[in-house]
């Protein structure tokens, strides 16, 4: 999944794109608008500088990051830990004036059909229980919840 390229979806087309470091704090600034009321309102805590420098941690460190564009801006991206026999799904993110197009399940499918080319057998991705929009979205997409992952909900796809 290192390659540029264009990506259809119901209303148009986005591309993808592996992370740039340039792209780091756009991506960080998308996750704070969607994740901060998520902490606030399940965990109890505020968006710091400490979550910001660990969350550029964690996507540098990631197996596979793809930002995507529209446009030319940013608005959204995704990260996957592809493997065998489970992919993880880390992190898939979307501008909220973006979201509800066709977009999100593009990219979804995208990434199983890729970890299916890797010979993954199911993908798993890790929910914070207040998410009920992401819960919804993958609920909706095939995943089923299969228990806990620490305070998260853990839901589980067979790709076949």
């Amino acid at each position: 999944m290192t390659e540029v390229f264009a990506l259809a979806y119901p209303g148009g087309t986005v591309e993808l794109a592996p992370l740039d470091r340039e792209d780091l704090q756009s991506l960080v600034q998308l996750t704070r608008k969607l994740m901060e009321p998520l902490l606030r309102s399940g965990f109890g805590f505020q968006w710091d500088l400490r979550l910001e420098r660990a969350l550029m941690n964690d996507l540098t460190r990631q197996p596979v990051v793809l930002v995507i564009r529209r446009l030319g801006g940013i608005i959204g991206y995704v990260s996957l830990a592809p493997g065998r026999p489970r992919a993880k799904l880390h992190a898939l993110m979307i501008e909220p004036s973006h979201q509800q197009q066709g977009i999100g399940s593009a990219v979804l499918e995208l990434v199983e059909d890729r970890a299916r080319a890797l010979r993954a057998r199911e993908i798993v991705a890790a929910v914070q229980p207040n998410n009920r929009q992401g819960l919804e979205f993958l609920r909706h997409r095939g995943f089923a919840d299969a228990g806990a992952d620490g305070a998260n909900v853990l839901l589980r796809k067979t790709l076949v």
